[in-house]
């Protein structure tokens, strides 16, 4: 085709869809869409937003329906929060008809924002099958909040020290709040213990009624926290309004409280090693160190020490301290510890226990992976220093120690392997000079943790070739290096517990060895000794494993015992 008549024909393509787009898109114009908002609304009261749909063509509006968007922090009143759109079936509109439609919404939040509002409106024109889609969007300028909430509590606080947490509310509106709910957030480490009027939930959650305009109230609550040095404790208060039977979160408040160092230090060591990874059949040896920092004598110490972890092997324990197998925890005091009944100002001291972990994991399923080591201490006196407002002086540690993985290799060695369904060749027991062929299985088994990057690899003996690969259950081939008789396989990674409560990851190859006359009246070494290296991805630490070397005497193979030995 000449230049000019290619033009020719891209012209014509062009001007046809032009003229597509225009039919499509032209009819859209005819059928318009408006908001009918109030110029601002408030958090957490109702208000009416009106969607005008409007035919300017002279065509019927046929099959119209009317799809609305909400923004985060608007809901439909009388709807759960989580609805987010809505659709309306609007069917016929006249030439030149009106439609309005008004839906209720509630902004729960976003004070001094905007929200953004979209309306989608589809429809057929007349009689035609074609579907044409309009759209509009409107701003909602959301001012303050109609309910205030406000979070006081302490910025620092001791371990076990009363403190108290004060949430005022109050309705800044002109309307009437009807059914209002206060909901507490609190972190793991609180310990609720009053509050100013009864929860009618656990301890979390208060009707707090009817609210006029104007109208205020304040909630106090009391506890306290046993957590680490400076650790950091975040509350929230919610207070939730009832709208036409679901219920609105429309004012949040939160503070952060942190834990002073206590004046009673306790620090917990395992093996003298802050990053110790433990493994099986593993001694540990915990060390509770203490520290008395007030000018204050501390009388009756306790120190108590809470063990959880599967692996914990107890009837190895040995300690000073009494042990309690109903919770797996040991106590210090006076009575095994004299040093406890008064603890100088400034005086410190130690308690420790050995035990070790099992030789092997406890795994039944699949879940039973990254088994981990904690141990969780506190110290207590009822003493308390004139300076601290506490019932008790207290102080807490906890460590958790991660157990690394157990991965194992086994190798084996045989002349009649039916269950790889191999028939190896040559003579048998092994001539001098006379070719025999034999099957070497590699079979892995990883315990408890993932592991990535195993290589195992083994040399052959000096009279033995490699043949080829006869069985393999993975999706990784071993190689055969044939200038340093080195096998290789490597896998890129194996989860916890494969080969454990499933058939193991197994290669098979077949080798074929000539006796020389040197080996008359003895074994021939097939292969040496098989090694494996991976690393443990939950520990990040690395993982050996090995086994013996394979000669002509066979030991895994049933059928020939007795009978490995080189012939003249």
């Amino acid at each position: 085709m000449s230049r000019k008549a290619l033009l020719g024909t891209l012209g014509i393509l062009l001007v046809v869809v032009i003229a597509a787009w225009w039919f499509l898109r032209a009819p859209q114009g005819e059928a318009a869409i408006a908001f009918s908002l109030p110029e601002s609304v408030s958090v957490g009261v109702p208000f009416d937003a009106q969607i005008i749909i409007t035919n300017n063509s002279s065509a019927i509006l046929n099959r119209s329906e009317l799809t609305v968007l909400l923004p985060a922090g608007v809901v439909f009143v009388g709807s759960p929060a989580s609805k987010t759109s809505a659709i309306k079936e609007l069917g016929t509109i006249g030439s030149g008809g009106v439609d309005t439609e008004t839906f209720s919404l509630l902004v729960t939040e976003g004070e001094n924002s905007f929200k953004r509002l979209e309306a989608h409106l589809a429809y057929s024109l007349g009689q035609s099958a074609s579907r044409y889609e309009n759209e509009a969007h409107e701003d909602i300028n959301v001012g303050g909040s109609a309910f205030a909430l406000d979070l006081k509590t302490p910025l620092k606080v001791l371990n076990s020290e009363d403190f108290e947490i004060a949430i005022a509310y109050k309705n800044t509106s002109r309307l009437e709040a009807s059914s209002l709910r206060l909901r507490m957030i609190y972190p793991q480490t609180f310990r609720f213990k009053t509050s100013s009027r009864p929860a009618d939930v656990g301890t979390a959650e208060w009707d707090l009624g009817g609210l006029h305009a104007g109208s205020e109230g304040t909630l106090t609550l009391g506890g306290t926290i046993i957590a680490g040095d400076n650790t950091l404790a975040e509350f929230s208060a919610e207070l939730i309004a009832e709208v036409n039977g679901e219920t609105y979160t429309v004012s949040r408040s939160s503070a952060t409280i942190t834990v002073s160092p206590s004046p009673l230090t306790l620090v917990i060591a395992l093996n003298n090693d802050p990053a110790y990874i433990s493994h099986l059949d593993d001694s540990l040896n915990y060390t509770l160190t203490y520290n008395n920092t007030t000018d204050t004598a501390l009388r009756d110490v306790i120190i108590r020490a809470s063990l959880t972890g599967a692996l914990y092997d107890f009837s190895r324990l040995s300690t000073r301290g009494t042990f309690r197998s109903l919770d797996s925890s040991i106590t210090w005091n006076a009575a095994n510890t004299a040093e406890l009944t008064l603890l100088a100002p400034g005086a410190s001291g130690a308690a420790t226990f050995s035990l070790s972990t099992f030789r092997d994991f406890p795994i039944r399923r699949p879940g039973d992976k990254n088994f981990t080591l904690k141990a969780s201490a506190s110290i207590e006196s009822p003493t308390v220093p004139a300076n601290l407002s506490a019932q008790k002086t207290v102080g807490i540690a906890a460590i958790e120690t991660k157990v690394m993985g157990k991965i194992t290799l086994e190798t084996l060695g045989f002349f009649r392997d039916a269950a790889a369904g191999v028939v190896n060749a040559g003579v048998w027991p092994p001539k001098v000079d006379q070719a025999t062929q034999f099957t070497i299985h590699w079979r892995i088994k990883n315990y408890a943790t993932e592991a990535k990057d195993i290589t195992v690899k083994a040399f052959l003996g000096g009279n033995t070739q490699f043949l080829s690969v006869v069985k393999n259950n993975t999706q990784f081939m071993p190689t055969y290096n044939d200038r340093t008789q080195e096998v290789v396989w490597h896998l890129d990674l194996l989860a916890p517990n494969r080969g454990v409560i499933d058939a193991p990851p197994e290669v098979v190859f077949q080798i074929e060895a000539v006796p020389p006359s040197s080996f008359a009246g003895s074994a021939l070494p097939l292969i040496q000794v098989s090694t494996l290296s991976a690393l443990d991805t939950f520990t990040n630490s690395p993982l050996s494993a090995a086994d013996e070397a394979i000669t002509t005497a066979l030991p895994d193979d049933q059928t020939v015992r007795g009978e490995g030995t080189v012939r003249p």
